[in-house]
């Protein structure tokens, strides 16, 4: 009973985060655009003028900004999806391989449904930072349960 428990709320953590991601690609380049704006002003990453005046600084950080928000979400999205997937599958490798490709094809997906919204475009360095989050997520669960049960069988 416990497990399906466990289960149920890794399946929720993954919804939330489908439902997050996708509303993000949802939005229309300019909402998009302003949403980043706004980050960099609360940051005080960039000034006004220099927003206004589209300067190379504000592209620089509008740049750092985006793919850093895509290798963040990816990085947290992995997690429930590798933890649902190691309660059915022991094997680390395995794990770790099902995940890259669950999450990974979701993350094509999410590009390709950016085709479809105004303003927006499939972004090849947008997936490739995905994966990267994705990747880096799986090492750091793989390593972590690794040394968990690493601990827990010298006991």
């Amino acid at each position: 009973m416990k497990l399906k428990r466990i289960r149920l709320l890794l399946i929720i953590a993954i919804l939330t985060f489908t439902i997050i991601s996708f509303g993000l690609s949802a939005q229309n380049g300019s909402s998009s655009t302003s949403l980043t704006e706004r980050i960099m002003m609360w940051l005080n990453l960039v000034s006004w003028p220099n927003i206004r005046n589209r300067t190379t600084e504000y592209y620089v950080w509008l740049n750092v900004l985006r793919q850093g928000a895509h290798f963040s979400l990816y990085i947290v999205g992995t997690v429930p999806v590798f933890l649902l997937v190691y309660t059915y599958q022991r094997n680390l490798l395995k794990v770790s391989a099902i995940t890259v490709l669950v999450i990974g094809l979701y993350a094509l997906s999410d590009e390709i449904h950016q085709l479809f919204v105004v303003g927006r475009s499939f972004q090849v360095i947008d997936l490739l930072t995905d994966l990267s989050g994705i990747i880096l997520s799986c090492a750091i669960l793989m390593a972590m349960t690794w040394i968990t049960h690493g601990i827990e069988r010298g006991r």
